[in-house]
C-alpha cells in the first residue's frame, strides 16, 4: 500500500498547504525528517503571515522579537490585527452566573486564566486607577514602529475594536506560561465564549486605536501596505480631530501610503478633544483621505453619532461631513457609507468625480434635510455617466417617520441601470417596533416589487410619481404603521441595525 511519504517533496508541501492550523502542521511536521521538510514553510506562514497583537507590553514586545528574529520569519508577516481587548480576563466565570451548560472545561480554563490574569494586569493598569494603561502613546509608538520597520513585507493593518482577543496556543503560551498549554493540548472552543461572557481588559477605546498604529507606519515607512481596516460595531469610532495631524505628518503619508487600495473606517464627527468647527474637521479628514487615496478602490466609512446616543434632540446636521465635490479619488471603484449626513448637491458632485470609475456603491441609512427630494435628485443624478456602476444598494431611512407622511423603499440594483436585463429590487422596510420587555412586532408586511430604475427616472419627471411608481403606491401614510426609530432600543447600535436589516 502506498504511503504519503512516497509522495515526491513537492506533492507533500502541497498537502500541507491545505491545512491551516498551525498545531495541526506542528503535528505533521513531528512524524518523520520528509514531512517536516515538506511542512515548514507552510507551518511558518500559519505562525507569522497573521500576527494578532493588543496594547499591551508583552503583546509588543512580542512583535518586535519577531521582527527581528535571525530566522527570517519577519519577512513571512503580511498582516498584523490589532485588537483593543487584551486576553486577560477581569471577573470570574460563572457557569451559573451566564447560564451555560457542557462548557465545563472552557469555564474552567477561564477561572484559571483569569486567576493568572490577577498577576498580569499591572502590565495594563496603573496601582489605585481604573484600567489606565501603563504603556503611554509614545511609548506604543515606539515599539510598533520598531517592529514595523522589519516586516517588509507587510500588506494589511487590521485595527479590531469589537473582538475578543483570540488566543492561538502560541499566543496562550506567550501570556500565560505558569498554565503550559503544551503541543497537543487544544483550546476548548467554549473557552472563547467565557471569554466574551466574563469580559476581558479593555485596553483601549475604538477611537485611541487608530493613531499610533498610523503614526507608526509613517514613521516606519510601510510604503507596501495596500489596507487598512478599522471598523467598530459598536456606539463609538474614533475621534475625527485625530485627522488634523499636523501638515508634515500628512505630507508624509502620501509616500507611504502611495499602494493604499482598501480604506475602511468607523468615524464619529461629534466626539471631539478641542472646540473644532465642522469647516476644520472637513478639511483635515478628506484632505488626508484625498493624500492616501492615489490608487485607492475601495473605501468604506459608517459614522457614528455620540450625541445621538446621549440626546435624542442631538443635531446630527450640525457635525455633518460634507464632501468635497473637488475630492479626487481617481481610481476609486467600491465606496460604502452607512450612516452619512450629507448634502445632496455636495454628494452628487462627488459622485460625478468618479463616475468614470464607480463599479459598486451602496449607501446605508444615510441622512438628508429633504429625503423624498433629495433621494431622487441623487438616482436621477446616477443614471447617466456612471457605465461601470454594475451594483447599486440604497437603504434609505428617516429619523422619525411621523415627521413624514411617508416612508422611502430600499433599492437594490444590479447591472448597468441603462440595460433592461438589470435587476432593480424595490422594497418597503419593516422596522420592528420594540416594546417593553424586549419584544418586537413585525405587524407591517414589506412591498417588493421588480422595476427598471433607469425607465422610471426617465418617465416620472416629478418626485412624487416617481417613489409612487416604484413602490406601486405603498408609500403613503396610509400604508405605515408608526413604529419606533429602532435606535430608541437600549443597547442598539447603528451598526447592529443595519447588519439586521440587510440579512432580510
Amino acid at each position: 500500500m502506498a504511503k504519503i511519504t512516497s509522495l515526491p517533496p513537492e506533492l507533500l508541501a502541497h498537502v500541507a498547504s491545505y491545512i491551516d492550523d498551525a498545531d495541526d502542521l506542528l503535528s505533521l511536521r513531528l512524524t518523520n525528517c520528509d514531512l517536516n521538510v515538506a511542512a515548514r514553510t507552510c507551518h511558518l506562514k500559519a505562525l507569522y503571515e497573521s500576527v494578532n497583537i493588543c496594547i499591551a507590553f508583552r503583546s509588543l514586545e512580542n512583535l518586535v522579537e519577531i521582527s527581528k528574529h535571525p530566522s527570517g520569519v519577519n519577512r513571512l508577516v503580511r498582516n498584523i490585527k490589532l485588537f483593543s481587548h487584551a486576553p486577560y480576563i477581569r471577573s470570574p466565570p460563572s457557569l451559573k452566573r451566564d447560564g451555560r451548560r457542557g462548557d465545563e472545561e472552557g469555564f474552567s480554563l477561564a477561572h484559571a486564566v483569569y486567576k493568572a490574569s490577577e498577576k498580569k494586569i499591572w502590565q495594563l493598569q496603573r496601582p489605585g486607577k481604573k484600567e489606565e494603561p501603563v504603556l503611554d502613546e509614545d511609548m506604543e509608538i515606539g515599539l510598533l514602529t520598531t517592529a514595523f520597520r522589519n516586516f517588509p513585507n507587510l500588506r494589511t493593518l487590521d485595527l479590531d475594536t469589537d473582538n475578543p482577543y483570540p488566543l492561538s496556543r502560541t499566543q496562550f503560551n506567550l501570556f500565560f506560561p505558569s498554565l503550559r498549554m503544551e503541543h497537543g493540548k487544544r483550546i476548548p472552543a467554549s473557552f472563547r465564549k467565557a471569554q466574551i461572557a466574563c469580559k476581558g481588559i479593555f485596553t483601549y477605546a475604538s477611537h485611541y486605536n487608530f493613531m499610533a498604529p498610523m503614526t507608526a507606519a509613517v514613521m516606519s515607512d510601510c510604503s507596501k501596505i495596500s489596507t487598512i481596516r478599522q471598523i467598530y460595531d459598536g456606539i463609538l469610532g474614533m475621534q475625527m480631530d485625530w485627522f488634523l495631524w499636523p501638515e508634515n505628518q500628512v505630507t508624509k503619508s502620501a509616500p507611504v501610503f502611495t499602494n493604499l487600495k482598501i480604506l475602511e473606517l468607523t468615524v464619529t464627527p461629534d466626539l471631539l478633544k478641542g472646540q473644532l468647527n465642522s469647516i476644520e474637521i472637513n478639511k483635515g479628514f478628506y484632505s488626508w483621505i484625498e493624500t492616501v487615496g492615489l490608487k485607492l478602490e475601495q473605501l468604506k466609512v459608517i459614522f457614528q453619532y455620540y450625541g445621538s446616543y446621549k440626546d435624542r434632540s442631538h443635531d446630527m446636521y450640525s457635525t455633518a461631513l460634507d464632501i468635497p465635490t473637488t475630492l479626487s479619488l481617481p481610481r476609486l471603484k467600491r465606496l460604502h457609507l452607512d450612516w452619512m449626513v450629507f448634502k445632496v448637491e455636495k454628494m452628487i458632485g462627488f459622485l460625478q468625480n468618479v463616475a468614470s470609475t464607480l463599479e459598486e456603491l451602496e449607501l446605508g441609512f444615510c441622512l438628508t434635510a429633504n429625503p423624498k427630494n433629495d433621494w431622487w435628485r441623487l438616482l436621477k443624478a446616477l443614471n447617466t455617466g456612471f457605465d461601470k456602476m454594475q451594483k447599486f444598494d440604497v437603504f434609505i431611512t428617516q429619523e422619525d417617520v411621523s415627521v413624514q407622511p411617508f416612508f422611502l423603499p430600499d433599492i437594490l440594483v444590479r447591472g448597468n441601470w441603462a440595460s433592461r436585463k438589470a435587476t432593480c429590487w424595490v422594497r418597503t422596510p419593516t422596522f420592528p417596533s420594540w416594546i417593553e420587555g424586549g419584544s418586537s412586532n413585525h405587524s407591517r408586511p414589506a412591498v417588493e416589487t421588480l422595476k427598471n430604475i433607469s425607465e422610471e427616472l426617465t418617465k416620472n419627471t416629478e418626485e412624487d410619481s416617481f417613489w409612487e411608481s416604484m413602490t406601486e403606491g405603498n408609500w403613503k401614510a396610509e400604508h405605515i404603521i408608526h413604529w419606533e426609530w429602532p435606535c430608541t432600543r437600549p443597547n442598539r447600535s447603528p451598526a447592529s441595525i443595519v447588519r439586521s436589516l440587510r440579512s432580510y
